[in-house]
């Protein structure tokens, strides 16, 4: 009989061809050799091979491709009645069963898949924590590996951060007021960083541009605020008095 009945492997998504598995055990109380298998005493089954006199269970050394959470082995105990006169004729079988749990590894980072489609516009003086945008990015991996968080980086010789992120949903809000005649300008850049949860972590980061959308939000201004001009009292031909100029800083689009 085997040592135990359900046996719980762990075996990494990413293991190489031959990669043992686990071993299982058993015996008999008469004396007899015992020889291994998997149900219907083959030796193979799926990705995994079993030693038919050690009980070593391993990956197979062809392709391998472990794309499931866990993969489920019953394994079978045959004594040879060696034991006995006639003991080859009444043969004595066992099972167990054998659960290989393939553990996640780290192995892909974040991607913004729609980064490039990213175009977002904000109005200057809206308040600050006013919506800007909503980013998303996704890793392949199962599991803490495959959850992400979000994070705005530091712009370089920037003091503070013009925009925040939300670390769970990835919704991006302003982190200011912003003038678009001001030293903001028409266009301020972003990067959202994405860290998932594994042990070492790996991150992904999305660039992109926000538009400062105007508002009438400027009077008009003359270059000067007195001006003086002399009109002799003999003059009767017709007289240019003064050209004005008014500046805009608003800007129509």
């Amino acid at each position: 009989m085997f040592s135990q009945q359900v046996y719980t492997p762990n075996v990494d998504e990413n293991a190489g061809r031959s990669t043992l598995v686990t071993t299982v055990v058993a015996s008999d109380k008469d004396g007899d050799n015992v020889e291994f298998g998997f149900v219907g005493g083959a030796s193979e089954s799926g990705q995994f091979v079993i030693e038919k006199m050690t009980g070593v269970i391993r990956l197979h050394n062809g392709p391998i491709s472990l794309d499931r959470d866990k993969y489920e082995l019953n394994v079978t105990a045959v004594d040879d009645g060696s034991c006995c006169p006639g003991g080859s004729l009444s043969k004595h079988t066992s099972t167990a069963v054998v659960v290989v749990f393939i553990t996640d590894v780290n192995d892909n980072k974040p991607v913004f898949k729609d980064c490039p489609s990213y175009h977002a516009k904000v109005e200057e003086s809206a308040p600050n924590g006013s919506p800007v945008i909503t980013v998303h990015a996704t890793d392949e991996d199962k599991g803490g590996n495959g959850q992400v968080r979000y994070s705005i980086v530091q712009q370089p010789n920037q003091k503070g951060t013009k925009f925040t992120v939300n670390p769970e949903t990835g919704e991006v809000t302003t982190n200011k007021v912003f003038d678009r005649e001001g030293e903001d300008g028409k266009f301020v850049s972003v990067t959202v960083k994405a860290t998932d949860n594994g042990d070492p972590s790996l991150e992904g980061v999305c660039s992109f541009t926000v538009e400062i959308t105007d508002i009438n939000d400027n009077p008009p201004l003359f270059d000067r605020q007195v001006s003086y001009i002399t009109i002799f009292k003999a003059s009767y031909f017709e007289v240019n008095l003064i050209l004005v100029h008014i500046y805009l800083f608003c800007t129509f689009e």
